[in-house]
């Protein structure tokens, strides 16, 4: 219960991170895999600011929270438990694979 979880999964460019609680209050951090690791940290800590900053559970705009979210004060991320999400396959990239080995 009110545990941070970050989780890497493919997503669309335009989207860095995005968080989400469970019905165990539990943070659910979701990363683009796609991005460098130093993105990676810096979409996290964003995340996390949200969390810190009580975003999820007070009434206020979104870019109130959002500024706030963006102020550039670090966060401690050594305690946060990481859950990494296992990549699921997409069968595109099977037919991929079979075009490629038939020389299509």
């Amino acid at each position: 219960m009110g545990d941070i979880i970050i989780r890497y999964i493919s997503m669309p460019a335009s989207i860095r991170a995005y968080t989400l609680t469970d019905h165990n209050d539990d943070y659910n951090v979701y990363v683009n895999d796609a991005l460098n690791s130093i993105e990676q940290q810096k979409a996290i800590n964003h995340e996390l600011r949200h969390t810190k900053g009580d975003h999820f559970y007070r009434v206020s705009s979104v870019a109130t929270d959002e500024n706030e979210a963006d102020e550039k004060t670090f966060i401690n991320t050594a305690s946060v438990k990481v859950k990494p999400v296992e990549k699921k396959r997409k069968p595109r990239d099977d037919l991929k694979k079979l075009r490629l080995s038939a020389n299509l």
